[in-house]
């Protein structure tokens, strides 16, 4: 019956996902408690928010429980809208007794300092956690099997990405310039930090308008959503995971697997160097000591331009003193060395895809797949053991955890290995596409004078590793840096190169 002498109270309208509730839901229930209240002459304050019923923080809910004072009743469609999770649940009965809030529903009055209403309260608090867990479960298997045909069904759709009716992801033109830039220059070997200034400096951000952080770019860098494919974990109510799918080729993807793949061994490798600053040389962070084998500085002096200091490395307490240079002659050299070396070898990649027979390589390759197969197979097979000896106690749960992350680490890494051998393969069968690259990278060599330096130091850091430069005179020699400019001359001069190719 409803409470005549009541005047004042509180809409609360929640619009539930979980049970695909829509905006036309919402204006639905807001429709009907209006007219409720408005029937019974109530004084009425809305509330409404769109979250789930186990949340326990709720901006609109926490906002009107604070204000009771000014009401007598909360006026919702049913007890569920309030709370789905049976411990908030009793934490509300608390502070509704407490301030001697009625809840009004269309159906029903619910007077909780009355015993049979507290009750009813109860048993249909734990009713709606029970039918919550339930729908929860035929979300998440309805989620699973919709990923497994190779559609977005998480909320947030990655940049880059917009989603379509049927929850395809399509490419978003403006934004996968982002991520190409990214992976560009995480291939190119920059560093995230020195990534994240140069986005700043370029002014661009996030879709939100936010400064893309370091944080922002390694999970770009880790997502393979960004060549193609969508992955999904199921997990039960203890966010355990029961079962997972990783579909390649669901969409099409910004950046190539290659590519892709290559980001992911950055993270293992000396090829993924850090650049602190904008390259202002050709040889920026390429130069080393061809004694001690430390990274010597380039630095620019107003008057004589840009030059190699003076070493000073200290190693086991002695003091690598090999004298510097001016930069030119040496750059002059090397950029010579990369144009003869590179488009020799270059030529010789593409004789060698015109008149070779790759069986034995790729025997090789082959064989060592299934060397990778076999160790998968093992580790798979350990995961298997650990969740056993877990399952039976004779692990704890951290030491369940901590062998449970060096496998899946370890599985990860042959699995990058197995793709990159998986794209050799398919590089050693295409030898068309093979040497229309190498042109290419020919082509690229022969444009190079025309290229800002920044480009240069790019390209030069895809083919050299090192390049390794003693003067070979010490600094006590008293050997001034910019008396001697020709190369040739100065016959002291060590100069080597570390290839990637």
């Amino acid at each position: 019956m409803i409470n005549k002498t009541i005047k004042d109270v509180a809409i609360y309208l929640r619009l539930s996902r979980e049970q695909g509730d829509t905006q036309d839901s919402l204006y639905i229930h807001r429709k009907t408690l209006i007219e409720f209240c408005e029937k019974n002459d109530y004084r009425y304050t809305i509330y409404e928010e769109v979250s789930s019923g186990m949340n326990d923080e709720r901006e609109q809910l926490d906002l009107l429980l604070s204000k009771l004072e000014h009401y007598e009743a909360i006026v919702c469609m049913d007890l569920d809208r309030l709370t789905r999770n049976d411990v908030f649940a009793m934490k509300i009965k608390s502070i509704l007794i407490l301030h001697e809030i009625v809840i009004l529903t269309p159906g029903a009055t619910y007077n909780l300092a009355e015993e049979n209403a507290d009750l009813l309260y109860s048993i249909k608090s734990l009713l709606a956690n029970q039918e919550y867990k339930q729908i929860r479960k035929r979300l998440t298997r309805g989620k699973f099997a919709h990923a497994k045909e190779g559609k977005w069904v998480v909320n947030k759709v990655p940049l880059g990405y917009n989603k379509d009716s049927n929850k395809i992801l399509y490419i978003n033109e403006d934004e996968a310039k982002i991520i190409r830039l990214i992976f560009q220059r995480l291939n190119e070997g920059h560093s995230i930090h020195s990534l994240t200034k140069e986005l700043d400096m370029l002014g661009i951000r996030s879709r939100n308008g936010k400064v893309l952080t370091s944080s922002h770019i390694s999970q770009i860098r880790n997502n393979p959503v960004y060549y193609g494919v969508v992955q999904y974990k199921m997990k039960n109510e203890f966010k355990q995971v029961i079962d997972e799918c990783f579909i390649e080729g669901a969409h099409v993807g910004i950046v190539s697997k290659e590519d892709w793949l290559n980001a992911q061994q950055s993270k293992h490798s000396a090829k993924g160097m850090v650049q602190k600053s904008k390259p202002k040389t050709p040889l920026h962070h390429l130069i080393y000591c061809a004694i001690c084998g430390r990274k010597r500085s380039i630095t620019e002096d107003k008057r004589h331009g840009f030059f190699i200091k003076s070493c000073g490395s200290k190693i086991a307490n002695n003091r690598c003193d090999d004298v510097g240079m001016k930069l030119y002659p040496i750059q002059e050299e090397v950029m010579k060395e990369v144009k003869t070396f590179l488009k020799g070898k270059l030529i010789d990649q593409i004789e060698r895809f015109q008149s070779s027979n790759f069986t034995e390589e790729m025997n090789t390759i082959n064989t060592e797949l299934e060397m990778i197969k076999r160790r998968l197979d093992k580790f798979s097979k350990r995961m298997l053991g650990l969740k056993t000896m877990r399952a039976d106690g004779e692990l704890s749960k951290s030491e369940f955890n901590e062998m449970k992350n060096t496998v899946e680490n370890d599985s990860i890494k042959l699995k990058e290995r197995q793709s990159l051998l998986n794209i050799k393969l398919d590089k050693l069968s295409d030898t068309d596409g093979q040497i229309n690259k190498a042109l290419e990278t020919i082509n690229q060599i022969d444009m190079l004078d025309q290229l800002k330096v920044e480009e240069v130091n790019a390209f030069m850091h895809t083919v050299l590793k090192k390049v390794y430069f003693a003067r070979n005179m010490k600094i006590s020699d008293n050997i001034n840096p910019y008396n001697r400019y020709n190369l040739e001359e100065d016959v002291n001069i060590t100069l080597e190169f570390d290839w990637y190719i």
